[in-house]
């Protein structure tokens, strides 16, 4: 019987395409939820949970612990584009997951959902707080990224060094990091690239996007990542 794997999305989402072929030549079965489908009892049924990129978390859910007041000016001033639907459905299908021991790969602003549900927080614009590389809607930037030896990451994907693509204007440094992860790969800038859990839920994130087709020098030896994921979801459901 196939794996089932669901898929985070916004409603306004037209760029699931790559998620979806990502999880089916996994040979599992991607099921797509979004704050217009989603219910409580959406995680059961699902081997595994990929929390999506997408657009930005809404500072609402994160901005007290930067010791500030919540201001609709943050928005205009960090060029925040906010999806507040689909954070409150991330945050809730994140701590089910973890509560039933549910595998979760986090992409992107998956990777930045998950910190802020464990506790931590974001830099709201990481071109004015911290340099970084840009990019533009049709071309990923790309730079190095490092990884910290024994972590899972570099364990799955055995490489000390790679080139990822870059599409992100916010992110975590160590000062941001919620005490329920650690990371697992550096940018030069101190940007953290990949982060993993550290209780007993299967939790890996990337900044980057493995499943970008298009990216193939990263998309290639990242199919490593996402059969890493498949598997473990695999194990998880033959336990029941």
């Amino acid at each position: 019987m196939k794996i089932k794997i669901g898929i985070t999305t916004g409603l306004d989402s037209n760029s699931c395409k790559d998620y979806g072929n990502a999880v089916e030549n996994l040979g599992a079965i991607p099921v797509f939820l979004n704050p217009g489908n989603y219910t409580p009892q959406t995680i059961k049924g699902l081997s595994g949970l990929l929390l999506a990129g997408g657009r930005d978390i809404d500072p609402h859910n994160y901005i007290s612990r930067l010791g500030r007041r919540y201001d609709q000016s943050l928005l205009k001033e960090y060029h925040i584009n906010p999806d507040p639907a689909r954070d409150e459905m991330e945050t809730a299908l994140i701590k089910s997951a973890i509560n039933s021991n549910i595998p979760i790969f986090g992409i992107c602003r998956g990777l930045q959902m998950l910190n802020i549900a464990l506790g931590g927080r974001i830099i709201m614009d990481i071109q004015t707080e911290v340099r970084h590389t840009r990019y533009t809607l049709e071309k990923s930037a790309m730079h190095s990224i490092r990884m910290v030896q024994k972590s899972r990451l570099a364990e799955i994907l055995h490489m000390d060094e790679m080139q990822v693509n870059s599409r992100h204007h916010q992110g975590i440094t160590d000062a941001e990091l919620a005490p329920g992860l650690r990371a697992s790969a550096y940018a030069a800038d101190g940007i953290i690239e990949a982060v993993e859990g550290i209780e007993k839920t299967w939790i890996t994130a990337v900044q980057w996007h493995p499943e970008r087709e298009v990216d193939a020098d990263v998309h290639r030896p990242c199919k490593k990542l996402f059969a890493a994921f498949a598997d473990v979801c695999a194990a998880k459901t033959t336990l029941f």
